[in-house]
């Protein structure tokens, strides 16, 4: 093998050459069965990761071992996708929302993954004394992400000047070049060959990208003392606020960790690789260093609102994900902690030391949430499980629906594992274990999981109001998802409303704070359940409807223009305003 890869143009084009090919290979309809499905796109992975990896090594001398361990993350990640692919599969009759997520979630865990690897890899060659350099780490790191930006730039510019071949040619009825570039196969080789391309103008170019690498930190040294002062300002108010307006917003778990997030891509844009003097003069020096424990606040405050909802309701899926997120901003914190206190010779000296181990921490817990040990279904749903055990009533039932309906694999397997223990008399004492059976029972025959009752214990005093009359079972109208995100402590009003003529109530779900602009109704579905049924959009005022809804003002009003059906496709008009 030599010690260096080439750096021409034909060994990138070969390399993308033969990544659309394979893209293309994996995407022929009917071609696999879904047995040999999750092999096909492991390959895939495979050559794009070691593809994408072997054209940034190119020109590299002592490539060796990183030859070694790009093949090592490239087979580990061709591992994880292919597992994912088999356990989430497509004709799984359960769970098809939890399958969704967890694919979703290793689309943007994967690309992380081999961003970090990477920047790893590529500084294995210019380590001394058996470790890594630390501005080898920071260049690379920096470096790639422009480059890989620069590419898909190029692909995108390519695209669109294909889109406007095929349309100029169809002006004159020639429609050959439109079908050809629509097609999968061209679309799949010709996109890769020109983001090989863009990826080695980055590297022959690279005075633009150190030039657009020192633009955006140049943007992150000038946001930093912002970011601080925003950090240092909230801490300081919450002894007076107090912390209840943080969880009336429902969404403060995400809200505080993108404080702690931004501040820390800042820091570490303004830190550089450690080589330079600090950036700023003493007073912004304090104030930077004022942030750092307020960050750790912060992050402290996340994880205890996520913790509120784990303990009410057990995990899920996004509370998993979010319990990683705080762990992540908990241990940088600590290190930044540690990296301002006084007496080092270089201002945040020691992040050079710290920054390196959390991100291969940050890689193994990428792994271990899509391993099958760890992963966010198998996870949620052993703790659902719990809930299920622990509960009774419709806690029960909103655990085991959810166990069924959402976890997918990993859900229906706890499902099926405890209905085989309970008739076998393994778990719980009679008439305990009867009736969990039969809830069980009910839950398997009810149908596809639709919403999770509300707990009339979870929701305060007036949360769930009706205007006018109400229906028979009002809590079981409101999802715990909704109820969650919606209801949890501003309260909701309910509207009983005959939307569609046919002599059944739907309810109309309308929060007293309303954080969006999308209002949810609900109709019963066959087997009497509440669902979700629908949605109304661009609504921003609910006072102003919840007042008008008071006064009897508001009118139901057939569309004038009438939604065309293809299929299963609905076209839905919208009238212009004149």
């Amino acid at each position: 093998m030599p010690a260096t890869l080439p750096r021409t143009l034909f060994f990138y084009l070969a390399i993308g050459l033969g990544q659309g090919l394979l893209l293309w290979w994996a995407q022929i309809p009917g071609l696999f069965e879904q047995s040999l499905a999750s092999l096909a796109w492991a390959l895939v992975v495979l050559a794009l990761v070691g593809g994408l990896g072997l054209q940034m090594l190119a020109g590299q001398a002592r490539v060796r071992g990183a030859l070694v361990l790009l093949a090592g993350l490239a087979v580990l990640m061709a591992l994880i996708t292919g597992w994912l692919w088999w356990q989430t599969r497509p004709q799984e009759a359960h769970g098809s929302s939890g399958a969704t997520l967890l694919r979703l979630s290793w689309g943007l865990a994967a690309p992380l993954l081999a961003y970090i690897g990477l920047a790893i890899i590529l500084s294995w060659p210019g380590r001394e004394h058996g470790r890594l350099r630390y501005q080898d780490l920071f260049r690379h790191a920096w470096d790639n992400g422009f480059i890989v930006l620069l590419a898909l730039l190029l692909v995108g510019l390519f695209c669109l000047l294909l889109l406007l071949w095929g349309g100029l040619f169809a002006m004159l009825g020639v429609g050959l070049f439109s079908e050809l570039f629509s097609s999968t196969g061209f679309m799949a080789v010709s996109t890769l060959l020109v983001f090989a391309v863009g990826v080695r103008m980055g590297y022959e170019n690279q005075r633009v990208i150190g030039l657009l690498r020192g633009i955006l930190l140049t943007l992150c040294r000038f946001l930093l003392p912002l970011s601080a002062l925003i950090a240092v300002l909230f801490t300081l108010t919450l002894p007076f606020s107090g912390l209840q307006a943080i969880w009336e917003t429902g969404h403060s778990t995400a809200i505080l960790l993108s404080l702690v997030y931004l501040n820390l891509l800042f820091i570490n844009g303004v830190f550089q690789d450690g080589g330079a003097a600090s950036a700023y003069p003493p007073a912004l020096r304090r104030l930077v260093e004022a942030s750092v424990p307020c960050m750790l606040v912060l992050t402290v405050l996340a994880g205890y609102s996520a913790w509120l909802r784990i303990d009410q309701y057990g995990l899920t899926p996004q509370r998993f994900y979010a319990v990683l997120l705080v762990l992540v901003a908990l241990l940088h914190s600590l290190a930044l902690l540690w990296a301002i206190r006084p007496g080092q010779a270089l201002w945040l000296g020691s992040l050079r030391r710290s920054n390196t181990p959390l991100a291969l921490l940050v890689c193994a817990l990428l792994v271990l949430a899509h391993s099958p040990w760890l992963n966010a279904l198998e996870v949620s749903a052993r703790s659902q499980l719990q809930r299920v055990l622990a509960g009774e009533g419709e806690e029960q039932d909103a655990a085991l629906s959810y166990l069924r309906e959402q976890l997918g694999y990993a859900g229906v397997a706890h499902f099926t594992a405890l209905k085989a223990r309970l008739e076998a008399g393994e778990l719980l004492e009679e008439p305990a274990r009867a009736a969990l059976l039969t809830r069980l029972l009910d839950v398997e025959q009810s149908g596809p999981y639709s919403a999770e009752p509300a707990d009339p214990q979870a929701l305060p005093a007036g949360a769930l109001e009706w205007i006018g009359a109400a229906e028979d079972d009002a809590l079981q109208v409101v999802g715990r998802q909704q109820q969650e995100e919606r209801c949890r402590y501003a309260g909701c009003l309910l509207w009983a409303v005959d939307l569609d003529d046919d002599g059944a109530n739907e309810v109309l779900l309308l929060p007293t704070r309303h954080y969006g602009y999308k209002l949810l109704f609900f109709a019963r579905s066959e087997q009497g359940r509440w669902q979700v049924a629908g949605r109304f959009d661009s609504v921003y005022d609910t006072e102003t409807l919840i007042e008008a809804i008071r006064r009897g003002e508001v009118q139901r009003v057939r569309p004038r223009y009438q939604s065309l059906q293809v299929g299963e496709e609905l076209y839905v008009p919208r009238q212009s305003v004149e």
